[in-house]
């Protein structure tokens, strides 16, 4: 390794090293304990919305040429589908989440507006940055801020030829910054509330009938949560690109959203069938309650898991016959 690579080696694992120290304790307390924080970012990220919409049309360094990219690019169907689908699932986390509701009765109604409110920000997001940067948009597409002026300060040429900006406004530059480190501070909201729901079923799997016992002791909720905080954190560790780490982690959203529910579904009412014969229906049943529709949704989630994941390694592997062919010439 080189020494640069060296320092920027250490400095990224510091960084992890950081973010651990902030997340794993938010990850050993319940929710009840973290509504202040949840909701201040709850706030922060509709800020963050509003600044992409609101700022992206102008005031970029470098400025960013007039394309007319086509409204669909069908080759890039198995990135966006995994990338989709872990941005919108949440149900895994549903009990946790529905602790802290005093009325449960508006649960269905909450997490409803949530689904509408996150589909219509991703919607806007991504038509309004995708159609003013083009090919030009960053892997996250935030980072395209780094160049935000606002209209404000000088552009100078050095005398290499390369221009930078001089006096640029305050408040364009605190724009600039939030915008572009937002996201990875928002991951701190984020990453306890998967540790927990994580931690929580490795402590079911482990003590089985005994858990609602088990539960109920501090050390057993930490230890089984502190197990959940590690694989993301040596995981980051191995892997840096953010393209990298989204294209196979977003695969297993398939499966989170659409496989293992089904079969929850399906060996949940069999069991309800065996135990409790006269009991056919509950108040949730709808058309949708029979194995039937279960088994086209869980095969429904195989398919895309297939899908997604060969195009990943044909991707990943003509790459890297790619690179063989090019040494070997």
């Amino acid at each position: 390794l080189e020494s640069s690579d060296l320092v920027s080696g250490c400095g990224y694992a510091g960084f992890i090293a950081l973010f651990s120290a902030i997340v794993v304790p938010l990850s050993l307390l319940d929710l009840r304990e973290q509504i202040a924080v949840q909701v201040s970012l709850s706030g922060c990220r509709l800020l963050m919305v509003l600044a992409m919409v609101g700022t992206e049309a102008f005031h970029f360094d470098p400025a960013v040429p007039h394309q007319d990219p086509p409204l669909v690019r069908w080759g890039g169907a198995y990135i966006l589908l995994p990338i989709a689908a872990y941005a919108s699932i949440f149900h895994h986390s549903i009990p946790g989440l529905s602790q802290p509701v005093a009325d449960r009765a508006q649960l269905a109604s909450i997490f409803g507006n949530v689904f509408v409110f996150t589909a219509a920000s991703y919607c806007l997001i991504g038509l309004v940055v995708g159609y003013y940067f083009g090919d030009d948009i960053q892997t996250s597409c935030n980072i395209n801020w780094g160049g935000y002026h606002g209209g404000t300060g000088t552009l100078v040429q050095d005398a290499d030829g390369t221009q930078h900006r001089t006096d640029v406004a305050l408040w364009a530059k605190a724009l600039s910054a939030y915008v572009v480190l937002f996201p990875a501070l928002d991951v701190v909201s984020a990453f306890p509330l998967n540790a927990i729901t994580l931690g929580n079923n490795l402590l079911g799997a482990h003590f089985g009938e005994k858990i609602h016992e088990a539960e109920k002791s501090w050390h057993n909720r930490t230890r089984f949560r502190c197990y959940a905080c590690l694989p993301p954190i040596f995981g980051a560790l191995l892997v840096r690109d953010l393209g990298t780490i989204t294209d196979f982690t977003g695969v297993t959203g398939f499966a989170i959203a659409f496989s293992f529910p089904a079969l929850l579904s399906i060996y949940s009412k069999r069991m309800v069938e065996e135990h409790f014969p006269r009991l056919t229906t509950t108040g949730y049943h709808n058309g949708f309650s029979n194995e039937q529709w279960a088994l086209t949704v869980f095969f429904f989630g195989v398919v895309l898991v297939v899908f997604v994941l060969g195009c990943l390694i044909w991707e990943a592997s003509g790459g890297f016959l790619l690179t063989i062919g090019r040494n070997r010439n």
